[in-house]
């Protein structure tokens, strides 16, 4: 358990990460998205809004 989070867990109704996860490989995108849910309150949303390539060489260009 994330001590720094652990006071925000199931504290949100709605979360918002835009232009971020694109940065992150597959796996850390799974880990983000299970993160982000452990924050949420019950019935709560998360939006995630992002670019998107057809290959991981395209973003690094």
């Amino acid at each position: 358990m994330n001590i720094h989070l652990q006071k925000c867990y199931n504290a949100y109704d709605f979360i918002i990460a835009t232009y971020s996860s694109h940065h992150l490989t597959d796996d850390e995108k799974i880990q983000f998205i299970q993160l982000l849910k452990t924050l949420l309150k019950e019935g709560g949303c998360i939006l995630i809004a992002d670019v998107a390539f057809q290959t991981r060489s395209d973003l690094e260009k």
